[in-house]
């Protein structure tokens, strides 16, 4: 008799306690629950935020980011507005050379592409409640000498398929924006670098020519300096008829030899701008070997991105649909300005869904 009154007595006890935990639960904000087992996804406005830069400058955003600064500490609608200046930099660090900080800068651009897409947070409100009977019969079926808490356990969020796929979709289409703009900038700056060198050229070729014929006092040859005694021997013995005729024949020797010296001169701007075109093709053609070499680099990178995202598409995709079609290839032969991103992309994005 006195055994039951216990049992019954320590059964009263445990279903107060456990009906004042749940009562308290439930009036408790959800961010004070601590109990095992319970994973609530917080709303994004809940969520404290560190502090945020205080500048809105965009330009000195992406050089903080690339000296170090954490993405948590810039505003989320400002994110968007980075990946165009971060391309840019992007592609002047890889035309100086600079793999390591273009690779650093790819990071972060791919960091902000993350942020793009993103589970909608679940709404803690619609969360089906239990009652207070069921989580009484749970309770009362363990056994009686344990004081613990039943555990509440909750569902944990998985992506789908669905999801996946969105987030794939999404990824894609970041990268071909990102890549249209990276050989837009490219072209932009080759083209600029090419203009620059062809305006050189063409000022330094039109000094050279334009530069005015002058008359060079030339040395006397022999024969005029001899016509010239001639008609000097002529005058002192007043002979002026003949010296007239000799003083002629001096002048036209003197103009031929002024024409000869002409001639030679001609001859030399002549050679020289030849030299200097020469030069100038050599020198164009060495910077777009240059370019070349800098598009090559830039095109591969762009082609293992896309391979990579082959990669993650068979994870996406039946492996009879991956056999049952060819993927469109991008040509790493293709030259510069040639590429039509818009359409191969979008034949991409066409295979991928």
């Amino acid at each position: 008799m006195y055994l039951a009154e216990l049992t019954q007595y320590i059964q009263c006890v445990n279903l107060f306690l456990f009906v004042q935990f749940f009562l308290v639960s439930q009036t408790a904000p959800i961010s004070d629950m601590s109990t095992p087992g319970i994973r609530i996804r917080h709303r994004h406005n809940n969520i404290p935020k560190a502090p945020c830069v205080e500048t809105d400058n965009v330009h000195e955003i992406v050089q903080m980011l690339i000296d170090g600064l954490s993405l948590d500490m810039i505003p989320p609608e400002i994110h968007p507005k980075l990946i165009v200046p971060l391309s840019a930099k992007k592609t002047e660090v890889l035309v100086a050379g600079k793999i390591e900080l273009a690779r650093k800068i790819q990071s972060i651009i791919r960091q902000l592409n993350i942020t793009f897409v993103k589970p909608d947070p679940i709404d803690v409100k619609n969360i089906v409640k239990p009652t207070t009977d069921s989580l009484t019969m749970s309770y009362l079926s363990r056994s009686l000498g344990t004081n613990k808490l039943p555990l509440i356990s909750t569902m944990k969020y998985q992506d789908n398929d669905e999801e996946r796929r969105l987030k794939y979709r999404a990824d894609v289409k970041s990268s071909e924006e990102y890549w249209k703009h990276e050989v837009k900038h490219f072209n932009e700056l080759r083209n600029e670098e090419l203009e620059k060198l062809n305006s050189q050229h063409e000022g330094v070729m039109k000094k050279l020519m334009s530069r005015p014929t002058t008359r060079h006092a030339t040395r006397p040859s022999s024969a005029s300096l001899s016509l010239k005694e001639k008609e000097k021997l002529l005058i002192s013995k007043k002979k002026f008829d003949a010296a007239k005729t000799v003083r002629e024949r001096a002048e036209n020797v003197e103009f031929i030899e002024m024409q000869e010296a002409i001639q030679r001169e001609e001859r030399n701007l002549k050679r020289k701008a030849e030299l200097l075109r020469n030069k100038q093709d050599f020198e164009k053609l060495t910077l777009e070997r240059t370019w070349d070499a800098k598009w090559k680099d830039l095109r591969s990178e762009m082609i293992n991105e896309y391979s990579n995202k082959d990669t993650q598409l068979r994870t996406l995709r039946p492996a009879s649909q991956n056999a049952s079609r060819n993927l469109p290839i991008m040509s790493r032969t293709m030259p510069v300005g040639k590429l039509k991103f818009q359409s191969l992309l979008n034949d991409r994005l066409n295979y991928y869904f």
